[in-house]
This record gives structure tokens, C-alpha cells and sequence, in this order.
């Protein structure tokens, strides 16, 4: 089921662009471990598919699904299985007048282009940017574009959306706990060991997979803390070995806070490390990318 909006009818849920998301999943037993027959093993994503329910509010009542599902990553283009199904929609009270599969079709066609529209902007924004400054940071680790696992480029904000936990997580330091828990996978590389472009899974993969590089687990903290209502950024930097490093970084009193009033919330460690702590100098060594949504 997939809970809409109160007292919606059909023309006010033409306006509700949140797709289904759907993910697949492959779980099998770790190599050698065999002692614990519970321990599904690490998952992996096989695919990720963004499924436009809207045409449902056509129909009167159950209509076929039909979808092809693609790979991810290298396999995009590869085909790993076809998915049929029945897609209904099921209001509470009046379900209003009928729309029409045309109208629905160009609500849907109208947003797409509004998003290319404003991504052609903004990606071109970016590399005027890029083009100009890049030379002058090379030794940073710089990043303004990543990749889903669905292999959509997307600017480095559009992975950071504030999360309300709810009574999932009483505080932030329990989201600080919980994303630490997380299993931690290393990031992509390309068989020269160059770092490629990073692959940054959606939310709902990593909690499907239940593990996250240390990237996505700073996304995932700075949404949680966000949620929060705390003034939370993601920070891409250098650790004290000079390694590509992750971590929040909140500011008790926003564009006024000084070095006192900023602390690191580090994922890999599960700490919390004020700017003005020794701590700070033996554990980072460069900060080279700050950003929210």
C-alpha cells in the first residue's frame, strides 16, 4: 500500500509527483559462514526502478502493470527481469470525476520537462564553475556531481533531503549511533585505483542493503540532523592519513557561529568533535566540500 494525502481526490493527487520506488534485491550466505543459518549475507542491489503510479487515477479500478527492469551500475542497459502486477487506486469517500489517460500523460510529460529544464541550468551553472575554479583545487576532493545506482547524474544537494525519524529516533545523537551501526562498504573504484565519479545509492537502497559507503553514510547522518531542525552540512574532506573522508558538520548558531560553536559528527567513528578540540587536528586534515540541500 502507498498512503496519499488526506481527503485527496483524484485531480489533487495529479499534482503528487512522489514515484514509487522500488528495489531488488539479491541476499545469499557469506562465503564460509555457515554457522549461522539466520545470516542472509550483505545484499546487493540488482535493481532500482522509479514506477509512475499517476496513470492509476484513469482507471476505475485495478490496472495492469507491466515494467521492465534494468540493471544498475555497469548494467543499466541489461535487462534483469520484467515485472506484472495490478496497480489500484483505493480513496476514501468521494473519488471525484474520472481523468483522462491523456491528461494524465501530459501532467506527467509537462513535469519532466520542467526538471530537464531546471537540471540544464543548473549542470550548466556547475561547469562554468568547474572550468573556471577547477585548476585551483585540484588537490581537493572537490565534488559537484554524482551518479545513482540507476546511473542518473545528479547534483551533490539533491542527495541531502531532511528526514523526519519520528519515534524511530529519539534524538540525534541516536541518529549519530544508528548510521555508525550501519555496515560500511568501500567506495567505487576503477581497476587503475583512480577514484571514479562517485556512485551515491538512494536512501531506499541503502536501507534495503543495509550498509552504505562512508559517504552515504554522511548524507544520511546530515539528513537525519536536519530533520532535527539542527543547521546540518555534509562535509567531503581528507582524514589525518590523508584518505578521502566523510562527516556532518553542525553549527549551533548558523552563519554567526564561530570555531567554538561548530562540531564535526563523525559516522565512521560514532563522536561528536568540537572545531576548538585537539581531537580535530589529529583526526581531519582537510575540509574540501561543504553542502546541504
Amino acid at each position: 500500500f502507498f498512503e496519499l494525502p488526506d481527503g485527496g481526490s483524484r485531480t489533487s493527487m495529479l499534482t503528487h509527483a512522489v514515484p514509487l520506488h522500488l528495489i531488488l534485491l539479491c541476499r545469499g550466505s557469506p562465503a564460509g559462514c555457515s554457522e549461522d543459518p539466520w545470516d542472509a549475507g550483505a545484499g546487493t542491489v540488482l535493481c532500482s526502478h522509479s514506477l509512475e503510479w499517476r496513470h492509476c487515477l484513469s482507471a476505475a479500478g485495478p490496472q495492469k502493470l507491466i515494467v521492465e527492469l534494468q540493471g544498475v551500475g555497469r548494467r543499466r542497459q541489461l535487462s534483469v527481469g520484467v515485472l506484472h502486477g495490478d496497480i489500484e487506486l483505493r480513496l476514501v469517500g468521494s473519488l471525484g470525476g474520472m481523468l483522462s489517460e491523456s491528461g494524465v500523460t501530459a501532467q506527467v510529460h509537462a513535469e519532466e520537462q520542467r526538471r530537464t529544464d531546471t537540471m540544464r541550468l543548473v549542470f550548466e551553472s556547475l561547469d562554468r564553475w568547474w572550468a573556471s575554479y577547477h585548476e585551483l583545487y585540484r588537490a581537493r576532493n572537490v565534488r559537484l556531481f554524482a551518479q545513482t545506482e540507476g546511473s542518473l547524474f545528479l547534483p551533490v544537494t539533491s542527495f541531502v533531503v531532511p528526514l523526519e525519524a519520528g519515534r524511530a529516533l529519539d534524538s540525534p545523537c541516536h541518529a549519530l549511533r544508528w548510521v555508525s551501526l550501519l555496515g560500511t562498504e568501500p567506495a567505487t573504484v576503477v581497476s587503475e585505483g583512480v577514484v571514479t565519479e562517485p556512485r551515491w545509492h538512494t536512501f531506499p537502497a541503502i536501507w534495503a542493503k543495509g550498509r552504505a559507503t562512508l559517504e552515504e553514510k554522511a548524507l544520511l547522518l546530515t539528513s537525519l540532523l536536519l530533520g532535527f531542525s539542527l543547521d546540518a552540512w555534509c562535509c567531503l574532506g581528507t582524514d589525518v592519513s590523508g584518505l578521502p573522508h566523510a562527516w556532518v558538520v553542525i553549527r549551533s548558531r548558523g552563519d554567526a557561529s564561530l570555531p567554538a560553536d561548530v562540531v564535526c559528527w563523525d559516522p565512521k567513528l560514532g563522536a561528536r568533535i568540537p572545531a576548538d578540540d585537539p581531537r580535530y587536528l589529529s583526526t581531519y586534515t582537510s575540509v574540501d566540500t561543504l553542502f546541504n540541500h
